[in-house]
């Protein structure tokens, strides 16, 4: 399995245990937390620096793409 298919798993977990949260905060931190994951899975599979020789301009903006 994939990094990118890995964390396509784990949102779907996160909205899976969303839709049996007890309380709205509860719900709303899995689905924010699925979103997450989501856009994880899309920065690594269409990344195109992942390729590049530069690790610490990788970091950069990959947490600028996250926020």
């Amino acid at each position: 399995m994939t990094k990118a298919a890995d964390f396509r798993e784990f949102a779907d977990d996160c909205l899976r245990w969303a839709a049996t949260a007890k309380d709205e905060s509860q719900r709303d931190t899995l689905l924010e937390m699925g979103r997450v994951w989501r856009r994880t899975a899309e920065l690594v599979e269409d990344s195109h620096i992942l390729l590049t020789s530069d690790p610490a301009g990788l970091l950069r903006e990959l947490r600028a793409k996250l926020n």
